[in-house]
């Protein structure tokens, strides 16, 4: 039951009615069952095209945003992982324990020094991996402002562009692209670094699913 105080709101039939219509669409929404539908056990199959697991020496996972942990437990449950990075905002818990799998806490939606760090340790973990081995990237949103590495400009005026697209109105595409240009890893630059195989599993909270606009396209260009 997602919806913890069920019993205590739904006091009469109308309102439990209500209520189980928005645990539907809430366990719907979850990561869980679109992600098995394309990663079984030992496999993932996209565009009819099916990836043996096998075929490389270690599999990774790397996953920001807020369903980052979420969407990792589900392909942990599918498939043998030998580690990877989970950033996910702060003051959350991880609702999974993988000791193979370090969990990372950044700030959420205005980026801090903990984003910079997040960031430069994903870096490095791609620059080390072998050709033989395999990344899984989970992203999601809130990515934009959980890895952070600004180009051009510092932290400080970061935050203060971030802080001011928030208020401004501007949609998420007007405020992705604009974060895109100020960044060295937005934009599918996070990419850059790989040395070996990868696969991006990408949930979407925009409007339209356009990738170029979750988490501000850290593995699409």
């Amino acid at each position: 039951m997602l919806i913890k105080n069920f019993s205590v709101l739904a006091t009469n039939r109308e309102k439990k009615d209500a209520l189980c219509i928005i645990e539907a669409g809430l366990d719907a929404a979850l990561p869980d069952g679109s992600l098995r539908k394309i990663v079984r056990k030992n496999t993932f199959t996209i565009a009819k095209k099916t990836v043996l697991f096998s075929k490389y020496a270690r599999i990774f996972v790397i996953g920001v945003g807020k369903s980052a942990d979420s969407m990792a437990k589900t392909i942990c449950s599918q498939t043998k992982i030998n580690g990877g990075i989970i950033v996910i905002p702060n003051k959350t818990k991880s609702v999974f324990g993988n000791k193979k799998i370090k969990i990372l806490h950044a700030s959420h939606p205005i980026p801090n020094n903990q984003s910079i760090k997040a960031a430069k340790q994903i870096i490095e973990f791609l620059k080390t991996r072998k050709p033989t081995d395999f990344i899984i990237f989970l992203i999601s949103g809130g990515g934009s402002s959980l890895l952070s590495l600004p180009y051009g400009i510092s932290l400080y005026d970061k935050k203060i562009v971030t802080s001011l697209l928030l208020k401004s109105g501007a949609n998420i595409q007007e405020i992705n692209c604009i974060r895109k240009h100020l960044s060295k890893i937005k934009g599918g630059r996070l990419i850059e670094h790989l040395t070996c195989d990868a696969v991006s599993f990408v949930m979407s909270d925009v409007v339209g699913d356009n990738l170029s606009d979750i988490a501000s396209a850290l593995t699409y260009f």
